[in-house]
């Protein structure tokens, strides 16, 4: 069973940037980068020695693999170009290995982990969900993410797919409520600094224990007097005074430990 060591890269955004360069300073060769935008194309490409093509149809013949990193939608219509001889894994949470089944070999390489263009702290850890065609290009769309990465997991479509949506509600959702809450300060002019060790010690609570076993504040407690209290405060900002109220009543019916 061969090694995956010419990879390209269809797409040029935070993901691909970020595995080319794992993959690039864990020894793989780079081959081409293409871009439907071409925006950052040629920057990935310059950077990690790649070749700038500006059709699928000039990838080469000597890639082992093609990672796909596009919007989702973007997928399928994207990969109808790839030559059948060419394995090609696709990096989304939310799509189906099938989209890729006109392939010989083909699968899913699903960073899940939030990535920045331009982060490099190795510190950062990035779990790898794999899902492959046939259990040879597992073992081998395994050992290439063992190069970036110390936890990996074979996972299907479906149980990604859900993964992908809890993914959603821990990061992108809390950290939404984080730019409300900064801008709730900013514009009460108090020190949203005040409150990163509270995310930070809460975030760090929640690596060896459950969050239902974690959760405080006025809904837990039933302090009806203080979320009374809030939602005053709220009162000229309705979306906001919608969005505590819906929390609270949440958290009040939730069955925690």
């Amino acid at each position: 069973m061969s090694r995956l060591k010419n990879i390209s890269f269809i797409g040029a955004g935070n993901v691909a940037e970020h595995l080319a360069r794992r993959l690039f300073e864990s020894g793989c060769n780079l081959l081409q980068v293409y871009s439907p935008t071409r925006t950052n194309a040629p920057r990935i490409a310059d950077q990690f020695e790649a070749q700038l093509v500006d059709d699928l149809s000039e990838l080469s013949s000597d890639n082992d693999l093609v990672i796909v990193a596009i919007p989702d939608d973007a997928i399928s219509k994207a990969t109808t170009a790839i030559p059948r001889g060419i394995p090609v894994v696709h990096t989304s949470g939310s799509v189906n290995i099938n989209v890729l089944s006109r392939s010989e070999s083909y699968g899913v390489f699903y960073p899940l982990q939030s990535l920045k263009s331009g982060q490099t702290n190795h510190e950062t850890i990035v779990p790898i969900l794999i899902e492959a065609s046939d259990p040879d290009f597992e073992k081998q769309l395994t050992e290439l993410a063992s190069l970036i990465s110390n936890h990996i997991s074979v996972c299907t479509s479906e149980n990604r797919r859900k993964l992908h949506l809890a993914a959603v509600m821990v990061n992108n959702f809390t950290n939404h409520l984080y730019t409300v809450a900064e801008n709730y300060c900013e514009q009460s002019k108090v020190d949203f600094g005040l409150l990163k060790p509270l995310i930070f010690e809460t975030a760090k609570k929640v690596q060896e224990n459950s969050p239902a076993s974690l959760q405080t504040g006025p809904a837990m407690r039933n302090d009806n007097l203080i979320i009374a209290q809030h939602l005053a405060m709220l009162e000229n900002d309705p979306t906001m005074n919608e969005i505590y109220r819906m929390m609270t009543q949440h958290i009040k019916n939730y069955p925690h430990q």
